[in-house]
């Protein structure tokens, strides 16, 4: 796992990457919003990894007002935060 400002997997990715960046945010959509999912998958974002060395609350909050200012906001029912594949968050999520 990375902890640095840069994707270090070799991928390129850039602010964010499914290998490199800390926290994983699964985004589970109200019932009818079917058309937000990906492959047929609720989305991920992943946090930012210039973000990876902040304690796991910053990166939380930084996910969620990103998401608060996005359309997808008013699809959303509940997020999860997993790190490592942990579940570390499970934030109900309503306007």
């Amino acid at each position: 796992m990375a902890h640095a400002n840069k994707c270090e997997c070799g991928s390129k990715n850039n602010g964010v990457c499914s290998r490199c960046s800390r926290l994983k945010m699964v985004i589970l959509l109200l019932p009818g919003w079917d058309q937000y999912k990906v492959d047929g998958n609720n989305p991920v974002w992943y946090s930012f990894y210039k973000d990876n060395r902040k304690d796991d609350l910053q990166i939380i909050k930084k996910m969620v007002t990103r998401l608060q200012k996005n359309a997808l906001r008013h699809a959303v029912r509940k997020v999860h935060f997993y790190e490592r594949g942990q579940l570390i968050a499970d934030l109900d999520f309503t306007l």
